[in-house]
């Protein structure tokens, strides 16, 4: 990243200033540096593919904060409850739609605007697919308590915000405070970046990031787990209120 190397240059760049004063070599040390993967600096692997990413993370979280509201609007959700599995596999059309429409994305601009990648095409899927999943079951939690489709689109904030500051190429992770570090650990857009530096700009395969593949599954793991829990405790309240009928209509029986 420009910004976190600009940083590491000017601290060699000062040692090396220093080295060269005392010691007084008859020749002196001097800094190069190389761009390995971006040679003529340019945007469209940055800032470009951060808007592009963004937008398409927004289309995506529009789509599934919605999902239990439109299932509690519709008075579908209490049989949905009975399985809180349905409920994360309706994030799954979702996150297939997106890799998809990321390869339409990716093969567009790298005709059109030159875009270096380099990431093999059948193991991209794997990392497209867990960061659409990730990314639609954060949107369900967050969207869970609203009662409407309509008021669950305002809380995109909670996913828009966080991911385009905290994502890491506006600001390197190492750079930020340690607790906006873990917040940063918990975005599946800071993931799907490294994958994009990784595997699509560097042409690494998908072996080398072992490490990656298992944060997304913690997360979709963690996910999960608040997902199973809010629909138990959505459903208490159902089931406390049909076993009351019940027993109004039994002791009605009795009498």
């Amino acid at each position: 990243m420009p910004t976190g190397a600009s940083t590491v240059r000017s601290g060699v760049s000062e040692v090396i200033g220093t080295e060269n004063a005392t010691k007084g070599a008859a020749s002196v040390l001097n800094v190069e540096q190389r761009s390995l993967y971006n040679p003529t600096s340019q945007t469209i692997m940055s800032s470009i593919m951060l808007f592009i990413n963004v937008i398409m993370l927004a289309f995506l979280a529009l789509n599934t904060l919605s999902i239990v509201p439109r299932l509690r609007q519709e008075e579908k959700l209490t049989e949905e409850l009975k399985n809180p599995i349905n409920i994360l596999l309706r994030a799954v059309p979702y996150a297939v739609i997106t890799s998809v429409s990321f390869y339409m994305v990716i093969g567009i601009v790298k005709q059109v605007g030159a875009l270096r990648f380099e990431a093999n095409v059948i193991e991209l899927f794997v990392p497209l697919f867990l960061y659409g999943f990730c990314s639609g079951l954060m949107s369900i939690v967050i969207g869970w308590t609203s009662s409407s489709p309509l008021h669950s689109a305002g809380r995109i904030v909670f996913i828009m915000l966080p991911s385009f500051l905290l994502s890491g190429v506006q600001v390197p992770y190492s750079l930020l405070p340690v607790p906006l570090q873990w917040i940063n650990r918990l975005l599946p857009l800071s993931l799907h970046f490294k994958f994009l530096r990784g595997m699509g700009y560097k042409g690494g395969r998908l072996y080398y990031f072992i490490p990656e593949l298992g944060h997304y599954l913690l997360i979709i793991a963690l996910l999960a787990s608040i997902i199973i829990l809010l629909a138990f405790n959505e459903g208490k309240p159902k089931k406390a209120k049909e076993n009351i009928h019940m027993k109004i209509t039994k002791e009605a029986c009795v009498d």
